[in-house]
């Protein structure tokens, strides 16, 4: 359906097509939602299908890996062991800063190292409040003039949308 400019009894076009585009986005979430109620019971008997074999993958897993811990000589060389079916082995994950232990917090941990480290370690963000600045913009405490200054501007952009009504369409 083309749609032409709106005016006098072009309206009923309008109105016509948006109707037509509830019906069709109706049409669609409806099966959407049959095809969701059949995944979700796919996966319920895949669940179900493949419960045994992840138990037994679970508990072959933590049996190998407590095999290789106990035998960590095997390891000291090289990270891993290549068999034809698969590669055992320990990465070395990223570096990454904990605490010593519960009498310290990341709160205390940051109290200490400004004073024994001063000027390392901590991150300072600067950066503009615009959330308090459209405030202050819209309580006239900022104008375009005081923004223009120092070189920003307030915009609003007015986005089109298109609201529809489906369940109205449920009944036809």
């Amino acid at each position: 359906m083309k749609i032409k400019a709106i005016t006098g009894n072009q309206k009923y076009t309008l109105e016509s097509a948006i109707t037509d585009l509830a019906f069709y986005q109706s049409e669609i979430a409806k099966k959407e939602a049959l095809l969701n109620l059949k995944i979700t019971k796919l996966k319920e008997v895949f669940e179900q299908d493949t419960a045994d074999q992840r138990v037994k993958i679970s508990d072959l897993e933590k049996e190998i890996e407590a095999f290789c811990k106990a035998n960590a000589d095997e390891f000291k060389k090289k990270k891993s062991l290549e068999f034809p079916n698969g590669i055992v082995g320990f990465r070395t994950a990223t570096p990454k800063i904990s605490t010593l232990n519960r009498k310290y917090t990341f709160k205390t941990a940051l109290e200490l190292v400004k004073r024994i480290f001063p000027g390392s370690y901590v991150r300072q963000k600067e950066e503009l409040d615009k959330e308090s600045m459209i405030a202050d913009y819209g309580q006239k405490k900022l104008d375009d003039t005081k923004l223009a200054a120092v070189g920003l501007r307030i915009e609003q952009d007015e986005n089109f949308y298109i609201e529809l009504k489906t369940e109205r369409l449920g009944a036809q």
